[in-house]
């Protein structure tokens, strides 16, 4: 072990003499950093139409975009803001940030009626992003699986093991860029 490590610095101090910078990331983890997930959707505007699972329908335009220095994500959108899904209106302003103590994406998101959902937000390697909260005692689900930087598939429903168990909504979400 000792011998690898003395071979190793030899080695990089000898690239440094020559002239080879060490091949070492420098980059200093930052709530930006962890945010990047959010980098396709940002300056763009989100369309999405469908019906939800008992028929009625869904229509959604979102926005987002960084506020103080990259630290938080917002998400502005617009949707049916009656109950009988007839006037259009601002619906949802939404945060995203790093939480530092659990290390994790939070979000926080506030409805035109009153309500507030909290939750996680996470991505995996095909960049897709996860929102796992909770809404009416049941763990939900709003899955944004990439499908091209101006298209993701757009799920509502439990998630669980890697798959739907039950789907409320499935449509898409298209960029106007």
């Amino acid at each position: 072990m000792l011998k690898s490590l003395c071979i190793a610095l030899t080695i990089g101090w000898s690239l440094l003499f020559i002239g080879i910078p060490p091949i070492i990331s420098q980059e200093k983890i930052t709530p930006e950093n962890k945010l990047n997930i959010f980098e396709n959707l940002l300056d763009k505007t989100w369309n999405a139409e469908g019906q939800w699972g008992d028929g009625s329908p869904f229509k959604q335009e979102i926005t987002f975009y960084k506020k103080l220095k990259g630290q938080l994500i917002i998400a502005e959108s617009f949707g049916f803001v009656n109950e009988a899904k007839t006037e259009w209106g601002p619906r949802n302003f939404g945060i995203r940030k790093w939480d530092t103590k659990s290390e994790i994406i939070t979000f926080t998101e506030h409805d035109s009626f009153g309500g507030i959902t909290q939750g996680t937000v996470t991505s995996n390697k095909n960049d897709d992003i996860i929102y796992t909260y909770t809404y009416e005692g049941m763990t939900l689900t709003d899955y944004w699986q990439k499908l091209s930087n101006s298209k993701y598939k757009f799920t509502v429903g439990v998630y669980e093991d890697g798959t739907f168990k039950q789907v409320f909504l499935d449509t898409f979400m298209i960029s106007n860029e």
